[in-house]
């Protein structure tokens, strides 16, 4: 669960450059594993009980190279998909919309947009004074993964949601410059 805004010019910029490639590449490696899904069935067959034949199964597709490559397209072709025109806070401990001392969802209107007036408001609110870091007890308490150091120490986590405020705020500055509304869903 979570907020979705779309900046619907540069999602569809976005759409018409890498969607297509995007599609192409997941339904070869979706082909790919199905190929070897079937390759290792006809080898292995009854030869594990089902859970130690699943497992085996998925490491056998996922260690296959070509698999591997093709999952790294994809993954770099999704982030070059949701590159420009979108940005998602979920509802949950990562989500950056908790960490801030005002309502971004209370400034949609009855047909799920944001205006361009209203755009500048939460920009000029979407500052570091404005955002509320959670203390360490308040991740775990929300269940968050907790380490010492890295990217789930206290340090960490709040690098992470400083860095989502930067980008929501050049989110929120293209529709700005654009002079296009933000269309979101929840």
């Amino acid at each position: 669960m979570g907020a979705d805004f779309y900046i619907m010019s540069l999602r569809e910029e976005c759409k018409r450059k890498y969607a297509k490639e995007f599609n192409r590449i997941v339904k070869q490696r979706d082909l790919l594993i199905d190929k070897l899904g079937k390759d290792f069935d006809e080898k292995f067959k009854g030869t594990f009980d089902d859970t130690e034949y699943a497992k085996k199964k998925g490491e056998f597709i996922h260690s296959d190279l070509s698999v591997v490559d093709l999952q790294r397209g994809v993954e770099e072709l999704y982030e070059k998909l949701h590159s420009r025109g979108y940005f998602r806070s979920s509802f949950n401990v990562s989500g950056l919309l908790g960490t801030l001392n005002f309502q971004v969802l209370n400034y949609v209107d009855n047909l799920g947009f944001i205006s361009v007036k209203d755009a500048k408001a939460i920009l000029e609110l979407a500052t570091p004074e404005n955002q509320v870091l959670p203390s360490l007890e308040e991740l775990r308490a929300s269940h968050a993964r907790i380490e010492d150091e890295g990217d789930h120490s206290l340090e960490g986590w709040h690098s992470f949601f400083l860095q989502s405020l930067e980008e929501f705020r050049k989110f929120l500055q293209d529709a700005v410059d654009l002079n296009e509304p933000i269309r979101c869903s929840y």
